[in-house]
């Protein structure tokens, strides 16, 4: 990792230990009237990515699931209600996975979910899994390629992810606005999502426009 890399990190991994309970208020909906509208309508996308996401792990009884990047572990406590055997969550950020183990144990679903502190790269996976799922991760990863390769390596079934739209109005306001708090952030265009796939050992089966995302699943090449 280079020391690019792991300023970028340290960047990314206090802005998100620093706003972890914010965050998690957007699932949540515990926050003011004002904000819940607010969340939906500019961020409505990150509902419309959950939701996705579900539908694509639809047939998740009885199967392993890595959530790189797991934050708050929403996914991860859905996915184990639903039926997953052992969702395990990744995420570099304590007050994140702070919050995950005590809404886990809340929910009712503690013993099949497992969190994880520290790097992705740094993981190391006793076995593949068989659904990996990055939602909100590239948004702030400089080097994408080495962690979709470790994604392959890690999993023998789907990958589900999003990736932010290149060329937006909102890329830029993002990009200033997470700049202005010392966070990057990145975008892509689908050329760009293809070929990283393509390197990685992933074949995209699906490339959808949600919101201001895209939607990517893909199996092994």
């Amino acid at each position: 990792m280079t020391s690019d890399t792991q300023q970028t990190a340290a960047q990314v991994r206090t802005f998100f230990d620093q706003g972890a309970t914010g965050f998690d208020a957007i699932y949540s909906g515990k926050t003011s009237t004002v904000m819940r509208l607010l969340n939906n309508w500019l961020r409505r996308d990150i509902y419309q990515r959950y939701e996705a996401t579900i539908a694509e792990c639809a047939d998740i009884s009885g199967r392993r699931v890595l959530d790189i990047g797991c934050g708050s572990g929403r996914y991860c406590h859905d996915l184990a209600r639903r039926g997953a055997a052992e969702c395990c969550g990744i995420d570099f950020a304590p007050a994140m996975l702070d919050l995950a183990g005590t809404i886990a144990e809340q929910r009712g679903v503690a013993a099949r979910c497992r969190f994880v502190l520290g790097s992705y790269l740094e993981y190391q996976a006793e076995r593949p899994f068989d659904v990996a799922i990055a939602i909100g991760y590239f948004d702030y990863i400089p080097d994408p390629l080495v962690h979709l390769k470790k994604m392959r390596a890690d999993t023998h079934g789907k990958l589900i992810t999003v990736f932010p739209r290149a060329g937006t109005i909102r890329a830029a306001v993002r990009r200033i606005r997470l700049g202005l708090k010392g966070c990057p952030v990145f975008f892509y265009t689908p050329e760009q999502i293809d070929e990283l796939l393509s390197r990685a050992g992933w074949r995209r089966v699906k490339l959808e426009r949600v919101g201001q995302l895209w939607f990517v699943v893909a199996a092994p090449a």
